[in-house]
């Protein structure tokens, strides 16, 4: 696990007024693409730089009667040391083939189609660089398309995009200072987010997908669906015996939890 940083990072561009003044978009200069780290590094300086003088800084505003007492710095450090440490039983997945002649070319075709699929109005990563912001970059296509071949190429993305960048978001309930009353969201890189989505793209083309009864993250296909199916099992009359493994968090620490469901037993979504 990367280590966490002592020093609170800066604050997060104004980006919410970007609609209302992007003319100085097209002045950023872009730097010319060679090693994939640096190349992200004076990618992200630039934008940011020419972001904060225009739209300014974010401020952080929160209730002060509901958060008097909340944890400090070195208290959310150690808390998610500890959380994102902690030892979970792996499943040991079976090795697939390896798919012969596999040839993955993007074009600007690719980019601009998974770039008009892409969300806005969500937090950015790390990199505090929205989707929003490429979207209405004139130049946006021609260099993702060749950062992206390069990324390829190289077979190496930028360090940045592993990491992510966390929003602690009070549950409603128990002492505000206690770090476990909080819900870790984790923000990744929208570069990243539409690099993958290119990629899920061309590989789902070329016939390579999940399973056909997988139920979550496919399209039609939710977790409801699953849900309204073995709601329609548990109503019959047939013995039924499942497995469900999901996540519990229990003093403190993640692992896997595996409950077993019967027909005698009432389920619950």
């Amino acid at each position: 696990m990367p280590t966490m940083k002592d020093e609170a990072p800066d604050s997060r561009i104004q980006w919410e007024s970007l609609e209302e003044s992007h003319n100085w978009i097209d002045s950023i200069t872009l730097p010319e693409i060679r090693n994939i780290d640096e190349t992200w590094r004076d990618l992200v300086q630039a934008i940011q730089r020419k972001a904060r003088k225009n739209l300014g800084n974010r401020e952080e505003k929160l209730n002060n009667d509901k958060f008097k007492n909340v944890p400090t710095l070195n208290e959310w450090k150690s808390h998610f040391e500890k959380l994102f440490s902690a030892k979970t039983p792996t499943l040991q997945l079976p090795e697939l083939a390896p798919v012969e002649n596999l040839e993955l070319k993007i074009e600007e075709e690719d980019v601009e189609f998974s770039l008009k699929q892409m969300k806005t109005g969500k937090e950015a990563g790390v990199d505090d660089i929205p989707i929003d912001f490429w979207k209405l970059f004139p130049r946006a296509i021609k260099f993702l398309t060749d950062f992206f071949i390069a990324i390829l190429e190289s077979r190496k993305i930028p360090t940045q995009w592993k990491w992510a960048f966390i929003m602690p978001r009070y549950k409603g309930i128990g002492e505000t200072n206690d770090c476990a009353m909080y819900r870790p969201i984790q923000h990744l890189s929208h570069t990243r987010k539409l690099f993958e989505k290119i990629f899920e793209r061309k590989l789902r083309a070329l016939g390579i997908g999940t399973t056909e009864n997988q139920c979550g993250h496919k399209k039609n296909r939710g977790v409801k669906v699953a849900h309204r199916g073995l709601r329609s099992l548990l109503a019959s009359s047939s013995p039924i015996h499942m497995a469900f493994f999901g996540h519990q968090k229990r003093e403190r620490q993640c692992h896997t939890k595996m409950r077993l469901v019967g027909t005698e037993k009432t389920f619950s979504a």
